[in-house]
Formats: C-alpha cells, sequence, structure tokens
C-alpha cells in the first residue's frame, strides 16, 4: 500500500472507489498509486511526509500513524469502497480490530456491520 495526495487545484477526483478533494491523501494499493502518479494530478507521499513521483516507495519501509502496531491499517481499511468493508466485517476478516474500527468509521453501513458481527460472535 501506498500514500498519495491530490495536488490539483480544485475539483473532485473519483478513483477505484475512492474520491480525493484538494490536498486528500489516501492509503491505496501500488497499482493505483502509479497510476494516479501518471496523471500529475497525484504524488506519492513517502513516510516522512514529503513527496516522490519517480520513485515508488518500499512498502516495508512505510509508517502510518493510524497503523495499529500488529500492521493493520484502519485508515486504509477505512478509505475503501462501502461494499467491500462491510462484506471483510460480516465476513469476520476483521473480527480482532472491531472496536477500532467502530471508533473511526463514519459511515453507518459499516457502523450496522459491527453491530451485527459483534452479536453474531455474542450469540
Amino acid at each position: 500500500m501506498q500514500r498519495v495526495r491530490y495536488t490539483a487545484d480544485g475539483g473532485h477526483y473519483r478513483v477505484g472507489g475512492y474520491g480525493f478533494d484538494p490536498g486528500d491523501e489516501k492509503t491505496v494499493d501500488e497499482d493505483l498509486a502509479e497510476y494516479l502518479a501518471d496523471t500529475n494530478e497525484f504524488d506519492v507521499v513517502d513516510e516522512s511526509g514529503g513527496s516522490d513521483t519517480n520513485e515508488s516507495t518500499d512498502e516495508s519501509e512505510q509508517t502510518d500513524d493510524d497503523s495499529a502496531d500488529n500492521g493493520f491499517d484502519i485508515a486504509g481499511f477505512l478509505d475503501r469502497n462501502v461494499d467491500p468493508v462491510v462484506d471483510d466485517v460480516r465476513a469476520g476478516a476483521v473480527d480482532e480490530h472491531l472496536d477500532d474500527i467502530a471508533e473511526q468509521a463514519d459511515r453507518v453501513t459499516v457502523s450496522d456491520a459491527i453491530g451485527e458481527r459483534r452479536a453474531e460472535l455474542e450469540g
């Protein structure tokens, strides 16, 4: 995963289930990061907050303040389209992170899926 920043002067940009407004940074997969960098409207952001549009950043060197000690990237998880997030929650793929996801989730559908999953786990 790589972090990208939308550098255009204006307008909303939607691609791959992500929405960007000027100045937004999001964690995306390497292929999408490469595609976005080629548009000249995005920079790939390195671990120090600088940008590097000519070289890819090694994933093992990246740090993300929203990542838990075990490497789970909550912000990256929630930055995706709502459907895969809900599917992962319902499938139990992120059970150990439900509390953290619930704190940061700002979509009703995700919150509902978390509630449903918690009820399944308690039942």
